[in-house]
């Protein structure tokens, strides 16, 4: 009788084992972060992705960041569906901090975005020279304290980048699209 509860319970122990599955968190951290599309935080599995100066330009001449799922002339309302409530909201300037974007609207009648700024970490990766190489000379250049401004224009869009200061080293603080 001994025996036969033996085989039993292993049995019962094997059966519930097979449908169970382990993983070591520690080996793949990466495991834990969702960039699925549906989720409304996502940016459709471009968050562990580093921005790059190729990508950037696509984007941008398109009305688009590649840190930001909108475009130019989307409605308020779509961010707000998808990203929640801002941060802050003034006259025409609305401002999800954990995003690290800021979007002029229009008017409050008529909510599209006008502009996008965005602060992503994932920029200090490209530094100046990356964008001169990649993007040729701009339109404009400017030192503003320490901080140099870059104003480049394609299509109807103009984008204002942000570095770190004047070398060739300093790398992007933040990206303007309007």
């Amino acid at each position: 009788m001994g025996n036969k509860w033996w085989k039993s319970s292993l049995y019962l122990i094997v059966v519930v084992l097979a449908g169970c599955t382990w993983t070591n968190p520690a080996a793949n951290e990466s495991a834990n972060v969702d960039t699925s599309p549906s989720d409304p935080n996502s940016l459709g599995g471009r968050q562990e992705q580093k921005a790059d100066p190729k990508s950037m330009l696509q984007k941008l001449q398109q009305g688009e960041l590649d840190t930001v799922p909108f475009r130019i002339g989307t409605p308020l309302s779509q961010v707000k569906k998808r990203w929640g409530e801002p941060t802050q909201e003034e006259e025409n300037v609305v401002e999800f901090s954990e995003k690290k974007t800021i979007f002029t609207i229009e008017s409050k009648a008529n909510a599209q975005i006008t502009s996008i700024e965005s602060t992503d970490d994932r920029y200090q990766k490209i530094t100046k020279s990356d964008i001169f190489n990649y993007w040729g000379e701009p339109i404009e250049q400017e030192l503003v304290g320490d901080k140099f401004l870059i104003t480049y224009r394609w299509n109807s869009f103009q984008i204002d980048l942000e570095m770190s200061g004047p070398a060739e080293d300093s790398y992007l603080v933040s990206v303007r699209l309007y």
